[in-house]
């Protein structure tokens, strides 16, 4: 690259939400039309790979409104992968967010949150030993499995 770059969400298709980069993904920030992503010409050169991931915020219906977002697996190239994760459904009725991970029988699976924005949340898991699978439910001042 030549020069900085500045990219919104509306530039790329994207929604608003969290940013991080795969070699900071400990460090989320907020990626709307008034906080865009910097890309500087200095650190993405042609010898650096750049790759940044974008995860919604959600807001629970609780007094706190907390925002919550899914980083995924922690330090891998698809954090949430179609094949991995199958299903995240958030329902309104119950207050929560249901994902769904597919992996192996007896699998210890570990999930990354963002928390308030700047504060992750790991959460593990094992996966049922009759599918293969596992339920993470977030709910307004929990995180834990089913």
């Amino acid at each position: 690259m030549k020069r900085d770059y500045l990219v919104y969400p509306s530039m790329i298709g994207a929604q608003s939400g969290v940013i991080y980069s795969y070699d900071t993904s400990q460090e989320p920030v907020i990626f709307d039309n008034s906080n865009p992503l910097k890309v500087s010409a200095e650190q993405c050169d042609n010898l650096t790979t750049c790759l940044w991931y974008v995860s919604p915020i959600w807001q629970l219906n609780d007094t706190d409104s907390i925002p919550y977002a899914l980083i995924g697996e922690f330090r891998t190239w698809t954090g949430v992968s179609k094949q991995r994760i199958i299903s995240i459904v958030q329902d309104t009725e119950k207050n929560q967010v249901t994902i769904t991970v597919q992996g192996l029988l007896n699998e210890h699976v570990t999930l990354v949150f963002s928390v308030l924005i700047r504060i992750l949340e790991y959460t593990s898991c094992f996966t049922s030993g009759t599918n293969g699978q596992v339920r993470f439910i977030v709910t307004p001042h929990s995180i834990m499995c089913d």
